[in-house]
C-alpha cells in the first residue's frame, strides 16, 4: 500500500506540471505520464472507496448497543437497528476473527458488500450522535459516511476525494486505521529505506525526489526519465 500511495502522488504531481507546459515541446513523454498517472489513480481510488466502505460498515455494527432503547425517544432509530439484525450478526463474526492488529481483508470487503446495508440508514444511525459513547459512532463517522453517498465522478474530484478521506479521523485515531492503509499513518522500512515520516507527512512536505524514493520501479523509472522536465523546487 506504502508504494501504491506515492505512486498516486508522484504520478499527479508529474501530470499537474507537465500538463501546464505545451503538448508539442513533451509530445510522447505527456502522453505516457497520463496513461500511467489515470491508470494509478483509478487503481488507488477504488481502493481507497472499498477500504472506506470497509472501515464504516464494521463501526456500524456498534449500533446495537447505542440503539437498544426505544424509550430514549428514538423510536425512529430503534426501527432501522432492528432491520440490520443479521447484518450485524454478519460483520460481528468477521471482525471476531481478526486477531490482534490484523486488519479487513478483501474478502471482508466483499462480503460486507452484499449485506445490502442502506448507507442512507448508515448516515442517519451515525448523525444522532447524542446516543453514541464517545468512543465509537458518531458524527465523525456520519462525515466517513457521507464521503460514500456522495462519490465523485470525474478525475479531478477523485482525486480531491482520496486525498480527503486519507485526512478523516474518527473518535481516536485515523480512520482508515483497521484497513490494509493502517501502514501510511505511522513510518515504516521501505525495503531499505526507513521514512522518518508517515507516509501523510511526505505527502504534504516532501519533493517530487523525495516521493520518488518510495514509489514502485516503474513509477520511479518514469520519474527519472522525465525529472528535467521538472523544475528543482518540486
Amino acid at each position: 500500500m506504502i508504494t501504491e500511495f506515492f505512486d498516486f502522488y508522484l504520478t499527479n504531481l508529474m501530470f499537474d506540471f507537465n500538463h501546464r507546459k505545451d503538448h508539442i515541446y513533451f509530445g510522447s513523454k505527456l502522453d505516457r505520464i497520463t496513461n500511467v498517472r489515470n491508470k494509478h489513480n483509478d487503481d488507488f481510488y477504488k481502493k481507497v472507496r472499498d477500504n472506506l466502505f470497509y472501515a464504516v460498515i464494521r463501526e456500524f455494527r456498534h449500533i446495537e448497543y447505542a440503539f437498544n432503547y426505544p424509550k430514549r425517544g428514538y423510536k425512529e432509530y430503534f426501527k432501522i437497528s432492528n432491520k440490520y439484525t443479521r447484518a450485524i450478526r454478519i460483520i460481528e463474526k468477521r471482525v471476531d476473527a481478526l486477531q490482534s492488529n490484523q486488519v479487513g481483508s478483501d474478502k471482508d470487503i466483499k462480503i460486507f458488500s452484499k449485506l445490502k446495508i442502506d448507507l442512507a440508514d448508515v448516515y442517519t444511525m451515525f448523525s444522532a450522535h447524542k446516543c453514541w459513547d464517545t468512543s465509537y459512532g458518531g458524527k465523525l463517522w456520519a462525515k466517513a459516511t457521507e464521503f460514500l453517498i456522495n462519490l465523485p465522478t470525474t478525475d479531478k474530484e477523485k482525486i480531491i476525494w482520496v486525498d480527503r478521506v486519507l485526512d478523516l479521523y474518527h473518535n481516536s485515531g485515523p480512520l482508515l486505521n483497521k484497513t490494509k492503509f493502517k501502514v501510511l499513518f505511522k513510518p515504516k522500512t521501505c525495503g531499505e529505506k526507513l521514512m522518518k515520516r508517515t507516509a501523510l507527512n511526505y505527502r504534504r512536505y516532501a519533493k517530487a525526489a523525495d516521493l520518488a524514493k518510495y514509489a514502485s520501479a516503474s513509477i520511479r523509472k518514469l520519474f527519472i526519465a522525465n525529472r528535467r522536465s521538472l523544475p528543482e523546487n518540486i
